[in-house]
């Protein structure tokens, strides 16, 4: 959908991407989407490089900055070779190929390295998360890999900044299933001859939680169709769609909880899969907090006006 007509793919825009992300975390489809879907077509459209353009079976995003991972042990290309790690990435142990983001001593690469190469280890961590397994990669001295672009910070940057507003996409429309379940069991559900959706404390909680599902959902469309010419304020609007959709999935879900009742504390209950899910897409590449921080920071430090 996002590759290039010229490389034989749709040439859409992330608007046309977001809405099935949205889908995916409606129905919490396991894998790695985003992925697949919007990193190696990103990828792919900047470099044109052969190598994007084969079977590259399992692919996962090596990316330090998606955990916040202290700089001294990320991976790094020093004389042709790769060292370090990275602590956290999805798919890492079941991928077939790694697109890792390195730095380096004068500029940030990002490379494209087999899993059987030599010098690669992964090693499976443990997860809550329904959807994602996720593993530690290292590389010990790795030789073999092809380099897909050198000098490419505002690649990564826009990378970076796509993953963000996909993840508040998956994370909107995972808001919106908690909330369409949870009216739905209000309404079935009854206490006293009465469906507890009519008792008015529970109607003030699915008010507050169906104000946050629309305001995300609306907040995802505007980002998604503003256009991505400036790089700056393409991250900036990435950061605030993440911040505002961690934020509200973990509220909405924390209300479906109490809306459920006991029954949405058991294991049992299909609810608490979409709450872990977005309990994991919390953290990544920032929580509400981090990214409130850096937004701040931003703002204090330039011009931008929030609200041009």
């Amino acid at each position: 959908l996002l590759l290039a007509d010229e490389s034989g793919g749709m040439g859409f825009d992330l608007d046309v991407i977001g809405p099935l992300l949205a889908e995916a975390g409606r129905h919490l489809v396991p894998g790695p989407l985003i992925e697949h879907v919007v990193v190696v077509p990103l990828l792919s459209n900047a470099t044109s490089s052969s190598e994007l353009q084969r079977d590259l079976g399992l692919v996962a995003l090596v990316d330090c900055s998606a955990g916040m991972q202290d700089r001294r042990e990320r991976p790094r290309l020093d004389g042709g070779v790769l060292t370090g790690q990275c602590g956290l990435v999805r798919f890492g142990s079941e991928a077939a190929n790694f697109v890792v983001i390195a730095d380096g001593y004068s500029c940030t690469s990002v490379l494209l390295v087999s899993a059987a190469a030599a010098g690669v280890r992964t090693a499976a961590v443990p997860s809550l998360d329904p959807t994602a397994h996720h593993a530690q990669v290292c590389f010990d001295q790795v030789s073999d890999y092809v380099v897909l672009a050198e000098g490419a910070d505002s690649l990564i940057a826009e990378i970076r900044s796509a993953v963000r507003l996909m993840t508040a996409f998956e994370l909107s429309g995972l808001t919106r299933r908690l909330l369409d379940d949870t009216v739905a069991f209000a309404q079935d559900r009854h206490q006293f001859g009465r469906a507890i959706g009519s008792f008015q404390s529970v109607q003030h909680l699915l008010a507050d939680m169906c104000a946050q599902t629309l305001a995300l959902e609306a907040l995802c469309d505007q980002v998604a169709t503003m256009g991505w010419t400036r790089p700056e304020w393409t991250s900036l609007q990435s950061k605030v769609a993440k911040a505002a959709a961690s934020a509200a999935a973990r509220t909405v879900g924390e209300g479906a909880l109490q809306v459920h009742g006991g029954i949405a504390f058991t294991a049992e209950h299909h609810i608490h899969r979409w709450l872990l899910h977005a309990l994991t897409l919390q953290g990544l590449y920032g929580d509400e907090t981090q990214l409130a921080l850096e937004v701040g920071r931003h703002l204090l430090t330039t011009s931008e006006d929030p609200w041009a």
